[in-house]
């Protein structure tokens, strides 16, 4: 499903009854938010939400075991859920242009991780999460 360039300031919880989706793309709409419902989407292999304002992720994206790609750069997105480490299959993570400032330490568990981009963010030191 692609809702692109909307004026969505919010998703309903019922996103979650699309049991079946495989991409979503959210790119260039007002959320400051997501709903905790995106866990249900256990299908999800991309999900984009790019450019959005974002400032946090639902703790409950760590479900979503079958995400390939995850694009969430150019928002505002302050710390990852501690369960971010239960995306098992991510290959591809874009979080550039943001306001992180360190990594929860699972993200070393992100063992199909290919490509990682935290171009552009509040860093002050390289995260323990990806060294230790």
């Amino acid at each position: 499903m692609i809702l692109d360039r909307n004026q969505l300031t919010m998703l309903p919880s019922s996103i979650g009854s699309l049991k079946h989706l495989t991409y979503l793309g959210l790119n260039h709409n007002p959320l400051s938010v997501l709903p905790e419902a995106m866990g249900d989407l256990g299908q999800l292999r991309e999900l984009w939400a790019v450019g959005c304002g974002l400032v946090s992720i639902p703790s409950s994206i760590g479900k979503l075991k079958r995400l390939e790609k995850l694009g969430l750069h150019k928002n505002k997105i302050t710390h990852l859920p501690s369960q971010f480490g239960g995306l098992s299959s991510l290959q591809w993570l874009n979080l550039a242009d943001n306001k992180l400032q360190d990594l929860p330490e699972d993200v070393n568990h992100l063992e199909s991780l290919v490509f990682l981009n935290l171009d552009k963010n509040c860093f002050t030191h390289i995260p323990t999460a990806l060294t230790g």
